[in-house]
């Protein structure tokens, strides 16, 4: 089965995005949880995810709850990095210690999908530590001109840098399965929910801005916009 889901992988690999495939540096698995209590969930993944990843090839993870834009009330997105798809692939989930602390939330949450991205574009001066918090806003949208649309990405970054955001960052998937498949998720970063509203600010309000986003509009198609506050817990 497992290679079986490798060639299916690979095969949307090679019929999206192909110039897009020497930049892949990160696989990413992201779940789409619904609970009923948070607060329980977020304080299970930061005992929890360390001992799940203690025991799985994921370098990194944690949770980010939308603040605006969720599907519905109690969703939240649990993400895990892997250097690879081969390592990504091979998390398993369904026995030993995972399956142990896994148990301890079952009950209390519904997970509604579980999608592969590929990581596309990440700045080098982004940084975020375990236990850091921080915000982002996350536009999923469908462009058949994705060089193109990265790069006005990169534009934009360098202008809100301009501005004077120099502590906000934006960050490119390329979505791998599910509903959103074959589209961009591309996050701008901030330290904290007032750092975001003000970068946000300055994209509605700032003329330099707006035209970039003018620019943007003309080649993508939104399928998805939210805002979220993050946890990184390994």
């Amino acid at each position: 089965m497992q290679s079986l889901n490798t060639v299916l992988v690979l095969s949307i690999i090679g019929s999206f995005m192909p110039t897009l495939a020497q930049s892949q540096t990160q696989a990413m698995q992201v779940i789409h949880i619904n609970t009923s209590d948070t607060a329980q969930y977020l304080d299970w993944a930061e005992e929890s995810m360390p001992i799940i990843s203690g025991h799985q090839l994921s370098t990194n993870g944690g949770v980010c709850v939308p603040s605006f834009g969720a599907e519905e009330e109690g969703d939240l997105y649990v993400y895990t990095f892997s250097t690879d798809f081969a390592s990504s692939m091979a998390i398993d989930l369904s026995s030993g210690p995972p399956a142990r602390e896994i148990a301890k939330i079952a009950p209390h949450r519904t997970v509604k999908s579980r999608d592969l991205w590929s990581t596309v574009r990440r700045p080098t001066n982004l940084n975020i530590d375990v236990g850091d918090a921080y915000s982002m806003l996350q536009t999923v949208a469908f462009t058949d001109q994705p060089e193109m649309y990265l790069t006005q990405i990169d534009a934009l970054e360098a202008g809100m840098h301009e501005a004077g955001h120099r502590d906000v960052h934006f960050v490119a998937s390329q979505v791998m399965t599910g509903k959103f498949r074959n589209s961009l998720s591309v996050r701008l970063i901030a330290p904290t929910p007032e750092r975001l509203g003000a970068a946000m600010d300055t994209i509605t309000t700032a003329m330099w801005a707006r035209n970039m986003i003018s620019n943007l509009s003309s080649i993508r198609t939104v399928r998805q916009q939210m805002t979220t506050n993050c946890h990184r817990f390994y």
